[in-house]
């Protein structure tokens, strides 16, 4: 049984899981079908699954590599390398600058299906959601 205790850090551990729970349903929905997905934010509706993604979380990073899903970009990919090392970032990950502040031009240039946020990055939601789905 999994026991949790309230705290802000809880609260994050929350928000990772309801995102790993989205994200294994976009990469895990057969694509003849559309992908409806409800969060605190409202429904989320893909026509198709979401194949350019990019992370702006190194734990929401972590868990695409993990589950073998389509990742184009991270943010501070040096950083990751150093700090997290496994698993490993896949060659050919764009980066995206920092995780407070992601550079916005290079992720529009980018073209992404879907950007992947932390609880901590909500501030960032609006200016992404110009680019792509959130």
């Amino acid at each position: 049984m999994l026991r949790l205790h309230s705290g802000k850090k809880n609260r994050l551990l929350t928000i990772n899981f309801r995102c790993f729970l989205v994200l294994l349903l976009l990469i895990t929905q057969n694509s003849w079908a559309d992908i409806a997905i409800t969060d605190q934010f409202g429904e989320h509706r893909f026509k198709d699954t979401p194949l350019r993604v990019i992370s702006l979380s190194w734990e929401l990073t972590e868990q695409l590599i993990e589950l073998n899903a389509p990742l184009l970009g991270s943010a501070d990919t040096q950083g990751y390398r150093q700090w997290v090392v496994k698993p490993a970032l896949p060659s050919g990950v764009e980066d995206l600058g920092t995780r407070a502040e992601p550079n916005l031009e290079k992720i529009a240039r980018l073209q992404p299906d879907l950007i992947l946020i932390n609880g901590l990055q909500n501030h960032l939601r609006a200016n992404l959601q110009q680019i792509a789905p959130v």
